[in-house]
């Protein structure tokens, strides 16, 4: 069987955006609610390899809305010891989300 590459299908920039709002917004409080935890938890997260620090463009920390946060191995890693996938925390937004589209 031949691999035939495909087009993308389109997608409406507009209509993304408003599906994507409320799963982006949630997700982030529950982020900042449990950002020190987060940290806390990663102390603990044994290293892969150790890294060069850099400074600049290329750092290594993840920075959301001011709030620093371990790289995504050990932040993710820190998640799933605490019982929280991060899958899960916008997913609140889903129920609201679907009630409205339900209604308009």
């Amino acid at each position: 069987m031949r691999n035939v590459v495909k087009e993308p299908m389109p997608v409406d920039a507009v209509q993304l955006r408003k599906v994507l709002e409320p799963y982006v917004a949630r997700y982030q409080r529950m982020l900042e609610s449990i950002a020190g935890l987060i940290n806390v938890c990663a102390r603990y997260i044994p290293p892969r390899r150790s890294r060069k620090l850099h400074i600049g463009l290329f750092g290594y920390s993840r920075n959301q809305g001011g709030i620093v946060l371990p790289r995504a191995i050990t932040f993710v890693a820190a998640l799933y010891s605490m019982g929280l996938p991060p899958e899960v925390f916008g997913i609140s937004a889903s129920r609201k989300w679907a009630m409205v589209m339900w209604i308009s």
